[in-house]
């Protein structure tokens, strides 16, 4: 899931989003977001929806099947 931690990682920057900012608007601590961003852990499935559809990507792109 070299992608997946890619990904997150870009699109929160993007936002100028801090690790906090993300991780209340999941509704998970921030030092957790930041274990999916550096690789050390992987969001459960309905976890990893919230994450796709609070950045508005497909699950798909955070997985690398699509770059759109």
């Amino acid at each position: 899931m070299e992608i997946f931690k890619k990904r997150i990682k870009e699109l929160r920057s993007e936002r100028n989003l801090t690790l906090r900012e993300i991780g209340e608007a999941l509704g998970i601590d921030h030092t957790t977001y930041s274990s999916y961003e550096t690789g050390k852990a992987h969001p459960k499935l309905e976890l990893f929806v919230k994450i796709a559809e609070f950045f508005d990507v497909t699950p798909n792109y955070l997985l690398g099947v699509d770059d759109v």
